[in-house]
Parts: structure tokens; C-alpha cells; sequence
């Protein structure tokens, strides 16, 4: 059935851990940092049947207290996973941290990143100490993602209230949403359409965004001041559909909505290992081998993540 390359494998390096241990963070949402270790997890990766992973960080981040101490954060965790990568290159892909919302080292990093390390791409959180992705003023930011045909990986950050307090209900609730807000405030404020050369992948299958798209697309006129005609509602409905969405949320109806949404051509594989349990990655893996709603060659596609790792992809003009 081809190659499995996953756009969605979490790795927390020992010394990242060790940093985030000093500002008092050993997890997130209750649960304990998972320790990787590159040469037993490729014996995960074996049993499992992903061919390559493209290893990025998860909640919360990397970002503690200020700017410079969460550029070092983001310094320490890149560094490691271009050893990965080094060291087992046909196996470990690499997404950059980055320290957002910190204007000038958030630019630096995606250079440093992207052009001297030579990594994938990078990973963003929906939002960082009280500030989403996608927020005005970051034009900089975004102008040097652009300026490399970057591919951005969007995980969700857990809601917080605004003493930093988790949700009552639970975080898994608002994940959904959190992906859902951040991809409303890139197309809201211009990013998806002044940057159109970054590739977004929104992570658990964009969150409620196929489910909310054309709502999303009426507010962000209606927000404006604005009645859009039947042509520019159209235009920016295609920004959205145009971004790429991971199948790390299971399930036949939901991959048949996103499929019907967006097209096979814009969906890779993602698992979220190892937050998703071995046997969850399998049963996803099998699931999706299987499923009438894809054919051999869409299957092919999803799995290899063919469309968004081509280097010379620039989207259409819209």
C-alpha cells in the first residue's frame, strides 16, 4: 500500500524535559511528559508500519515566561531533533519549534531552522502565553514562512481562563476548537491570503473547521462590515479548503466529511503518537487501508503526504 509517513508524532527530548522541569511544567493537562528515545522508538515505528515520522513538539509548547527564555527553550528542542534526524534521516523528519508569540525570535528561528538545519518545517501551538497564531502584527513572522514555502504544522493549546487554569470540562473539548479559532483568525486577518505560499497543516482532522467552514467565511465578512458577493464568498472558502488536515481524529464519517470538504489531495496522515496509544495508531492505520472512502491511489497519497511535502508547490492565485 506504499509508504506511511506521518505528519503528527510527538517527541519530547530528555532535555527539553529538564528545561521545562526548572519553570515548574512536567506535563501537560495532567499527563506526564512521555520520554523518546530515537533508536527504541524506531522500533515502534517498525511495528507500527510508519515509515518516516516527522517528529514536532505538543502542548505547551515552548514557550515560559519571556521572549528569550522561550527562544533558548525552542534552541534546546531543535537541536535535538536535527541529531534525529542526522543520525536516521530515512526515518525522523523535523518540525521546528518556534518561540510565538515573540515577534523577532520566532523569525530568527524559522530561518535558523529552515535554511541552516534543513528541517521539514515547523510546529506552531493555536496560542502561547494569552496570544493566538494568527493574531495581527506578526507580518514579519509570516513573511519569512512565506518566503520559504514553509510547511506549519498547527497543534492545539488547551483554553485556559485567564489565570492559567484549565477548563473544568476537560481540555480534549476545546482542542477542537482552539485549531478551529486559530484557522478562522489566519484567514481573518489576512495571513492565508497575503502568505499563500505556507503550508498549513491543521492538525485532528482541522478541528471544526470543515464542519464550520462556510459560517466561518460569512463571519469573517460579517465582522468586517462587509456583504460579500457569491465569487469573493467562494474565494475565501477556497483558502481555507486549500490548507492541509491530519487524520488524527478517526473515524469513517469524519474522513468522508474532510474528504468532501477539502478532496483526498489535501489530507495526510497524522496518528498523534504517543498520546494515541499504540493499538489506537493501529486500528487508524487499519481503518484507513480499508475505508471505502478513499481509492489505492487517494490511500497512497495520504499516507506518503505526497502534495504537501512538494518542495515546489506554490498555491494558486485566489
Amino acid at each position: 500500500m506504499g509508504r506511511i509517513v506521518d505528519f503528527h508524532y510527538h517527541a519530547t527530548p530528555p532535555e527539553y524535559v529538564a528545561e521545562m522541569k526548572k519553570h515548574g511544567i512536567e506535563g501537560n493537562a495532567g499527563i506526564k511528559f512521555k520520554s523518546f528515545d530515537p533508536v527504541k522508538n524506531l522500533k515502534v515505528m517498525d511495528k507500527l508500519g510508519i515509515d518516516k515520522a516527522n517528529l514536532s513538539n505538543s502542548l505547551p509548547g515552548v514557550y515560559v515566561n519571556d521572549d528569550k527564555t522561550a527562544a533558548g527553550i525552542a534552541r534546546i528542542y531543535n537541536r535535538y531533533l536535527k541529531e534525529c534526524k542526522d543520525a536516521y534521516p530515512d526515518r525522523y523528519g523535523a518540525l521546528a519549534s518556534v518561540p510565538y508569540p515573540a515577534k523577532n525570535e520566532s523569525a530568527a528561528e524559522v530561518e535558523y531552522a529552515l535554511d541552516e538545519l534543513g528541517f521539514d518545517g515547523i510546529c506552531v501551538m493555536t496560542s502561547a502565553d494569552g496570544h493566538y497564531f494568527g493574531e495581527k502584527g506578526h507580518d514579519d513572522f509570516f513573511r519569512e514562512m512565506n518566503k520559504r514555502n514553509a510547511v506549519v504544522f498547527v497543534h492545539p493549546e488547551d483554553t485556559r481562563f485567564e489565570k492559567g487554569v484549565h477548563l473544568s470540562v476537560g481540555p480534549f473539548f476545546e482542542r477542537v476548537l482552539e485549531t478551529t479559532r486559530c484557522a478562522y483568525n489566519l484567514l481573518i486577518n489576512g495571513y492565508m491570503e497575503r502568505y499563500p505560499n505556507i503550508r498549513y497543516i491543521f492538525s485532528h482532522g482541522g478541528g471544526g473547521v470543515p464542519v464550520m467552514a462556510r459560517r466561518i467565511v460569512n463571519e469573517s465578512f460579517r465582522s468586517e462590515g462587509k456583504q460579500p458577493n457569491p465569487d469573493a464568498f467562494e474565494a475565501r472558502l477556497n483558502l481555507l479548503r486549500r490548507n492541509f488536515f491530519d487524520t488524527a481524529q478517526r473515524g469513517s464519517s469524519i474522513m468522508n466529511g474532510l474528504k468532501s470538504f477539502c478532496g483526498a489531495e489535501q489530507i495526510v496522515f497524522g496518528s498523534d503518537y504517543p498520546y494515541a496509544l499504540s493499538f489506537e495508531v493501529s486500528m487508524g492505520i487499519k481503518e484507513l487501508k480499508s475505508t471505502e472512502n478513499f481509492n489505492d491511489s487517494e490511500r497512497i497519497q495520504i499516507m506518503a503526504g505526497q502534495n504537501v511535502m512538494e518542495k515546489t508547490w506554490v498555491q494558486e492565485e485566489v
